[in-house]
């Protein structure tokens, strides 16, 4: 549940949006969606299954910081937001949930930017698997904690120096559903 707080002002609501896919098209919001905006939470108020919702209750502010979803909300330094991408995740998750997008604005419309992604593999027929690796390249981070800088509509993103992995995540996950 969200609780609103009564401030000096009433709340307001934000539109929001995402940037469009290098394919051109634009992802919709789903049912029940929730974002962090400034740091607390902010709810699908109308516009599931379109490309521009509608979020509240948002304190009115001078600037909005925001990450979708949620879950993947870490902290906000004034336009310094962190932000958690996910190290691992289920199978039946969808990909907007775990897939961390920011956006920044002086007005009450943000449009969102991806700032990592998220795939999934599917294995179907009698196909057994025996391990799967998923690494980064070199020192390059794939998971973990992000900082990103929002300095208008550029946002620089930056992660700690210890390096994830997925190895010990999916081969436990293998074993647990009898792939291994």
């Amino acid at each position: 549940n969200i609780e609103y707080v009564a401030d000096a002002e009433a709340p307001v609501q934000i539109a929001c949006s995402f940037e469009a896919s290098a394919g051109g098209t634009l992802p919709t919001w789903n049912a029940g969606s929730i974002i962090s905006v400034n740091g607390a939470p902010a709810l699908l108020m109308s516009g599931e299954n379109t490309a521009v919702g509608m979020f509240g209750p948002v304190a009115a502010a001078d600037a909005y910081y925001a990450v979708s979803p949620a879950s993947t909300f870490a902290g906000l330094n004034g336009s310094l937001v962190k932000v958690e991408i996910p190290a691992s995740y289920s199978s039946e998750a969808t990909l907007a949930s775990v897939n961390p997008a920011v956006a920044y604005s002086t007005s009450k419309e943000l449009t969102f930017k991806h700032i990592a992604g998220a795939g999934k593999i599917r294995v179907v027929g009698a196909h057994s698997l025996r391990s799967l690796i998923l690494q980064s390249n070199g020192d390059q981070r794939i998971a973990g904690r992000a900082d990103v800088a929002m300095n208008g509509s550029d946002f620089t993103v930056s992660m700690e120096t210890k390096v994830i992995y997925f190895l010990l995540f999916l081969q436990l996950y293998f074993m647990q559903h009898n792939f291994l």
